[in-house]
């Protein structure tokens, strides 16, 4: 063969190495996306009841610092605050009351939620069917408890969801009397507010 012809041969598979290189590259134009799901489902699944009681007003002088209490822990037990009838009036328990239940679903798993619980004295219970000097019942020291927890947390605690981004909790709170003022039989109600956020 000719050295001119091995030259001719030389640069055509060259011609032909360059021209494979040149067509095998390939582009695809794809999408990137990202969901924002802030929302989560919180409900209360069981309301918070002081059951059924006896109120009593003061006997003797008056004196705000020894009205009674019922306190409702989130882990379901009761107790009484000190007070004196004499001066603040009395409570009794009839039929014992228990804690609120509340559940959060379809949160991040794993993830520390912040709990806002009223402030004291936020919330009060009162009988619609009663004249305008009854007495009526105030809330205090909301406390919650997650299920599965030894302690409970106050407003600006934190309460864990589990891997499925779901959490149940408990709400307890302290209710105290006006030990000046007399109370019609019937029901007491009224509204308080929980809120959960990331």
């Amino acid at each position: 063969m000719l050295k001119r012809n091995k030259i001719s041969i030389a640069l055509l598979a060259t011609s032909v190495v360059v021209s494979a290189s040149a067509f095998a590259e390939e582009s695809v134009s794809s999408t990137a996306t990202v969901t924002v799901q802030n929302a989560f489902d919180f409900a209360e699944t069981a309301p918070l009841t002081f059951g059924t009681l006896t109120v009593t007003k003061a006997s003797g002088t008056y004196d705000a610092a020894t009205v009674p209490t019922l306190i409702i822990n989130p882990d379901g037990t009761l107790s009484e605050g000190t007070s004196d009838a004499d001066t603040g009036g009395s409570i009794k328990r009839i039929v014992d009351g228990s804690p609120a239940s509340f559940e959060v679903a379809n949160a991040a798993s794993f993830t520390d939620l912040t709990i806002t619980l009223p402030a004291d004295s936020a919330a009060e219970l009162t009988n619609p069917s009663a004249p305008n000097d009854n007495g009526k019942f105030t809330l205090l020291a909301f406390k919650a408890l997650k299920d599965g927890e030894t302690t409970a947390v106050t407003t600006d605690g934190l309460i864990g969801t589990d891997l499925n981004g779901s959490a149940v909790f408990t709400v307890g709170a302290t209710l105290k009397i006006e030990g000046n003022k007399d109370y019609i039989d019937g029901e007491y109600v009224g509204n308080y507010t929980v809120k959960i956020a990331y």
